[in-house]
């Protein structure tokens, strides 16, 4: 019997995720409370008292005898919320201190957007500058741009408004692309037009981060059930 190594994963995880959901108190926001959220083996635990730091290790303890697995204390990151009344065993970031979480980047006073812009325009820059001698057609470059350069964007643009600056700096970057540094030949409002309409199918940065990060705003104001997961 072959099992992917994602479901055994879930298998041997859902058992600690279940009983977390199941005894901690959580911290409390409008419309939520925030317990647990996880994917793959990373893990995040909303803690609000003492009691629930307790429960919280004594839970891990327990998962740790049952499966033999062991949590590692020095990637263990504490992220205080307002201004926590007590302590955490763990490293505790100060105020400003980024940390990546499913590849988003906080601190303790939100989304450290910053941060997270400089490294993707350094990822943009750095994998431009590894394809520039490449002899690619115009085409070529094209679907290069949608699918490798700009796509390091769609997944952060769930969660992070880029700056307008931001959103400049990459379509000079992907236009420089695009026309091998050369002057454009055609309007880049033009070329981000649909095929059918006469352009390349360049994907407009700032519409298409505005429609992603639409999706979030969305689901904070549905009123239906949903799944949990």
């Amino acid at each position: 019997l072959l099992v992917a190594p994602c479901l055994l994963c879930d298998f041997v995880l859902e058992p600690l995720l279940c009983l977390l959901r199941s005894r901690l108190t959580g911290v409390a926001m409008p419309g939520l409370t925030l317990k647990i959220s996880a994917f793959a083996d990373d893990l995040a635990v909303a803690v609000s008292s003492p009691e629930d730091l307790a429960t919280m290790r004594e839970c891990i303890q327990l998962h740790e005898k049952a499966s033999d697995a062991k949590l590692n204390d020095d990637k263990t990151v504490a992220l205080p919320l307002g201004r926590p009344t007590f302590t955490v065993p763990y490293q505790t970031l100060a105020p400003n201190e980024p940390t990546r979480y499913l590849g988003i980047m906080f601190t303790p006073r939100g989304l450290a957007t910053d941060v997270m812009t400089r490294r993707l325009d350094d990822a943009i820059r750095i994998t431009i500058d590894r394809w520039r001698d490449r002899r690619l057609s115009l085409v070529g470059r094209v679907m290069l741009n949608n699918a490798c350069l700009l796509s390091k964007l769609w997944f952060a643009a769930h969660v992070v408004p880029f700056p307008a600056e931001f959103e400049r700096q990459v379509q000079k970057r992907a236009r420089q692309f695009v026309w091998r540094s050369k002057r454009s030949r055609v309007a880049w409002d033009s070329i981000t037009k649909k095929k059918s309409a006469g352009g390349l199918g360049v994907l407009p940065i700032h519409e298409q981060s505005l429609a992603i990060f639409g999706k979030l705003v969305q689901n904070m104001f549905l009123t239906v059930d949903r799944p949990v997961w």
